[in-house]
C-alpha cells in the first residue's frame, strides 16, 4: 500500500509528506510493514527534498542495515544509496561502510545488490573511487549469479556506469564485465542499460 501511494504521487514535495510515517513503519514490530517501508524508501528515499526530513531518516534506514530481514536489510541498503549524495553527514554515511562492506560478503543476492547500491551512492557523496570501486566488484560477482540477482545487479550497474568518474575503474568493470558474461547475458544487460526491460 505505501509503494502505491509513492507512486501515485508525482516527484514534487509530497514525497516529503512520506518521510515521517516510512520512519514510524521501518521502526515498527510488523516485519510485513517493515518490509514494504524499506521498499518504499527504496524507491524514494533519493526523491524527498525536505532538508531536515532527509537527515531524519539516515539513523532508522542505517539502523535497518542491521534488521534480520534480507528484504528489510537490501532495501534499507538501496535507500541508503539513493539518500546519500543528497544529505550533509560524511560521517555517519562512513560509519555505515564497515556494515555494508560486510554485507557484500555472501547471502541474500538482494541484501549483496543493495549494500553496492547504497556504497555506489556514499562513494559519490564521499568522493571516494575506492568505496564505488568495492561495490562494482560486488556487481560483477552478482552477475554471475542467479537471474534474479543477475537482474538486479544489472540494473544497479545502469545506474552506477554514468557516476563513475575514473577512467581505469571504468575500463577495468567493463573489461570484467566481457570476461565474465555470455553473449546472451552482455545482450540482456545492454537492453536495460538502454532502458528496454
Amino acid at each position: 500500500a505505501l509503494k502505491r501511494v509513492a507512486w501515485t504521487l508525482n516527484d514534487a514535495a509530497p514525497f516529503d509528506l512520506l518521510a515521517q510515517p516510512l520512519t514510524d513503519a521501518l521502526r515498527g514490530q510488523d516485519l510485513a510493514v517493515r518490509r514494504e517501508a524499506a521498499s518504499t524508501l527504496a524507491l524514494v528515499a533519493g526523491s524527498i527534498r525536505d532538508w531536515t526530513a532527509r537527515e531524519g531518516l539516515i539513523l532508522p534506514i542505517t539502523d535497518a542495515l542491521r534488521e534480520a530481514d534480507p528484504e528489510v536489510r537490501g532495501n534499507a541498503a538501496k535507500a541508503l544509496g539513493g539518500l546519500a549524495p543528497r544529505v550533509g553527514n560524511d560521517e555517519r554515511l562512513r560509519a555505515a561502510l564497515p556494515q555494508l562492506k560486510a554485507m557484500l560478503q555472501g547471502g541474500h543476492p538482494l541484501v549483496r545488490v543493495g549494500a553496492a547500491a547504497a556504497m555506489v551512492g556514499i562513494g559519490r557523496k564521499m568522493d571516494d573511487q575506492s568505496v564505488a570501486a568495492a561495490a562494482v566488484e560486488a556487481l560483477l560477482e552478482c552477475l554471475r549469479g542467479e537471474p534474479a540477482e543477475r537482474n538486479a545487479a544489472a540494473s544497479v550497474l545502469s545506474e552506477v556506469v554514468p557516476q563513475i568518474v575514473d577512467p581505469a575503474l571504468l575500463k577495468s568493470m567493463m573489461q570484467q564485465l566481457a570476461r565474465a558474461l555470455s553473449d546472451e547475458q552482455i545482450l540482456a544487460i545492454r537492453a536495460v542499460l538502454r532502458g528496454e526491460q
